[in-house]
């Protein structure tokens, strides 16, 4: 795993735990949370597709 790929995984975590405690506190700043979640989710996705495509070259 390189630098960019722990930074993106650290950050996700980060914004996940985040939205959790929005629910459970109920303070959520609109839909930003949820926007910037999903932003996340795609991009973790992007990130195992090129992991597992990387891997198969080998």
């Amino acid at each position: 795993m390189n630098g960019l790929s722990a930074i993106l995984w650290t950050v996700a975590l980060i914004f996940l735990v985040l939205w959790i405690l929005g629910f459970a506190f109920d303070a959520t700043m609109g839909g930003l949370v949820h926007v910037l979640l999903i932003l996340f989710v795609i991009a973790i996705g992007i990130e195992i597709f090129r992991m597992l495509t990387r891997s198969r070259r080998t």
